[in-house]
């Protein structure tokens, strides 16, 4: 059949499409191979979205701590007022953080000691999945994927194999006293292996009420952040065809990221439709016993375990959910992990049904 001879059209949800015969005996028009290619680019940008949050949001945070505050790699930032918290995807409101970014693939092999008492916390892979093993008082030796200590000697270090060249230490001061929390920070010490014998003293950098933001950003700057995590890093064979999804669009590691105008309008589209994906799928979830009970209008705004594989990697949605509107999962937020846990509930509408609006007040009644 050539250009000039008939068409048959089909209706669809994307507007008409047409075919040599009909759509089961038939093969594409011209113009209908370009609308299917460019919507089929368009469903992998809104999904990739999706999947990605949890890694843009810690390349944002990360990026953010440099250019913004002027964080080395690896210096610790000191969130500590109202203000240093406001650049954090939904942080608690009193709780001072002093939080670092390390790319090992930049100073190698790291140490990391911390003092025996006075903080909690740990370390975030790129995934924002806490990594357990780092205890109170414990000095470890960070090895990311690939990496060796050499013929030196570890000594008094604990190896700790991470599963991505770039982490977050994150920790609280849990020492009320003045003196012990100064004490508790100085303790706090992470300097690369080849500095060992010799290593430098913890500097913090204080925030100091300066405008900066971590939250994932709009437009082809969404993907300008996964592009340069992707470019650094080596996912699992769990993420490969999320990957392939994402080449078409000009993501691809090995590849300078340069879309043409078609990919970026594809890339700009998928993630403000993405975005808005993200939104109705955090603030309306609709997951199986997402409710904190039977009546309630709470949601269980972490519901997935973070360290049991099948969910965190099998359920992306509920992953979405968390991390559009938060910052890193650890296993003792999960609400139905058995032992001690917390849970963290989220709301969005009154009681009328009608959604929570910032210059609106609101009563919170909270059962005896």
């Amino acid at each position: 059949m050539t250009e000039t001879e008939n068409f048959h059209p089909v209706q669809s949800r994307i507007g008409n499409l047409r075919f040599t015969h009909d759509l089961a005996n038939g093969y594409p028009a011209p113009d209908t191979l370009v609308k299917l290619f460019d919507e089929r680019d368009f469903q992998r940008a809104c999904q990739a979205y999706l999947w990605a949050l949890p890694l843009v949001g810690f390349a944002g945070w990360k990026k953010a701590a440099k250019t913004d505050l002027g964080a080395a790699n690896g210096q610790v930032v000191a969130y500590l007022s109202y203000i240093d918290r406001l650049g954090i995807l939904t942080p608690n409101a009193t709780t001072p953080y002093y939080v670092a970014f390390t790319d090992l693939g930049e100073a190698g092999p790291v140490v990391l000691e911390l003092p025996p008492s006075g903080i909690r916390g740990g370390l975030v892979n790129i995934w924002q999945q806490a990594l357990e093993g780092a205890a109170p008082g414990g000095k470890y030796l960070l090895l990311g994927p690939g990496q060796e200590p050499g013929e030196e000697e570890v000594g008094e270090y604990e190896i700790m194999r991470l599963s991505s060249l770039n982490f977050m230490l994150g920790v609280r001061i849990t020492a009320t006293d003045p003196d012990e929390a100064r004490t508790a920070l100085t303790k706090l010490r992470m300097f690369p292996f080849a500095q060992r014998h010799d290593p430098p003293p913890t500097q913090v950098l204080p925030a100091a009420d300066r405008p900066w933001s971590g939250i994932p950003p709009r437009g082809l700057a969404y993907w300008q952040l996964l592009d340069g995590l992707l470019q650094n890093e080596t996912l699992g064979e769990r993420d490969h065809f999320f990957l392939e999804m994402l080449k078409p669009l000009g993501i691809e590691k090995g590849r300078a990221f340069a879309p043409d105008a078609r990919q970026q309008d594809l890339l700009e589209q998928g993630a403000l439709v993405g975005e808005a994906m993200a939104k109705a799928n955090t603030y309306d979830r609709r997951f199986a016993d997402v409710k904190y009970r039977d009546g309630a209008d709470w949601d269980h705004a972490l519901h997935l375990d973070p360290d049991d594989p099948a969910e965190y990697w099998g359920r992306l949605d509920e992953r979405a959910a968390w991390f559009y509107e938060a910052y890193s999962a650890a296993a003792d937020m999960s609400p139905n992990r058995p032992g001690p846990s917390s849970a963290y509930l989220g709301a969005y509408r009154d009681s009328r049904g009608d959604w929570l609006d910032g210059a609106g007040t609101y009563r919170l009644r909270v059962p005896a």
